[in-house]
């Protein structure tokens, strides 16, 4: 029995955008004491902001947007394969050359940044690479997840045969795709009832308890770190999927059109605050560091979100168009056979 969901995927619940801007915040904040301040990093280890900030990192809000994308595709209702597969690739790879065009044309102007060819651009945006820009790591492992998604949902892939996918892709150390095939098991039998008793509310904050301390629990292996943070992500998902008072919090228009932009805000983000960073540090200078710092961080956050809007609308455009595009030669081909 096929226990995934009925909803249309189109009309996506605004929590799950709100948690792509919370991943979104997790990565922009890191990578932005990562590169002007990293002894700021001291508040993850250091008592008593270590009780909350241990484990809070770029990997786990990676491993939050996995399984995001591992949810959605696999509740496409995209029918044509070849039409699913050219779009995701194309947003990913639009989306891919844009920033890295963006870093070779800075190169040319800052010692700040490397230089790069137009053939490095396209080389990087053909692979999904992160050779140019390197956040973009993960766009390979999150393409090849999309693909196995729509597969396992038109094949209608058990739920053993998912987890024995994940344990084949874990094996060739390539632990993102698994963490985003988690994402399937949770669209597969989110409504199923041996999961009733998550409706209980003292069943969801235990685990709520149990996913705060995982989350900061070590590992002898970084693959199984990834893997834990990906169950974390997903049981959490679970829990606010069956609460209220969470989901609720979530449900918010205003942070879901903001999460809606989440790749524009990844691909823009350290180009950005290299350029407008240093500026705005210079014009705070009389302040203490500390206010100057999180006044910097605040505004090339805002700067970010706004530009994004219109980048993921060109984005969209014209990955739609190439949809179209594809659909009717598809169409055509069909026609003639």
């Amino acid at each position: 029995m096929n226990t995934q969901t009925k909803s249309n995927v189109s009309s996506r619940m605004n929590y799950f955008d709100s948690l792509r801007l919370i991943a979104m915040i997790i990565i922009f904040v890191t990578h932005f004491i990562g590169d002007f301040h990293t002894a700021y990093f001291s508040l993850w280890r250091e008592f008593p902001t270590v009780i909350l900030l241990k484990g809070v990192s770029g990997k786990l809000a990676v491993a939050l947007f996995g399984i995001l994308l591992g949810y959605f595709a696999f509740l496409t209702k995209d029918k044509s394969f070849t039409h699913y597969v050219i779009k995701r690739y194309a947003f990913f790879a639009i989306s891919g050359f844009i920033i890295n065009l963006l870093f070779a044309i800075a190169g040319n102007f800052s010692s700040a940044f490397t230089e790069y060819s137009f053939i490095n651009v396209m080389e990087a945006t053909i692979k999904l690479s992160d050779k140019i820009f390197e956040p973009y790591w993960c766009m390979a492992p999150f393409f090849i997840a999309s693909v196995i998604s729509y597969l396992n949902n038109k094949a209608n892939i058990s739920g053993l045969g998912i987890a024995l996918e994940m344990f084949m892709f874990m094996l060739i150390s390539n632990v993102w795709v698994s963490v985003c095939l988690m994402g399937n098991l949770v669209a597969k039998y989110q409504d199923h009832r041996f999961l009733n008793f998550l409706n209980h509310k003292m069943v969801r904050i235990v685990l709520w308890c149990v996913i705060f301390i995982l989350i900061k629990t070590p590992t002898f292996n970084v693959n199984i770190a990834y893997l834990l943070k990906g169950v974390c992500c997903s049981v959490m998902l679970l829990i606010i999927m069956r609460g209220h008072v969470v989901k609720k919090i979530l449900n918010n228009s205003f942070m879901a059109c903001i999460g809606k932009k989440g790749m524009g805000i990844l691909i823009l983000h350290t180009l950005l605050y290299s350029f407008l960073g240093p500026i705005l540090f210079d014009c705070f200078a009389q302040m203490p560091y500390a206010c100057a710092f999180c006044l910097t961080m605040l505004i090339c956050f805002a700067v970010v979100v706004l530009l994004s809007f219109p980048l993921m609308w060109f984005v969209n455009k014209l990955t739609n168009i190439i949809g179209d595009v594809t659909n009717k030669i598809e169409n055509l081909c069909l026609k003639k056979q």
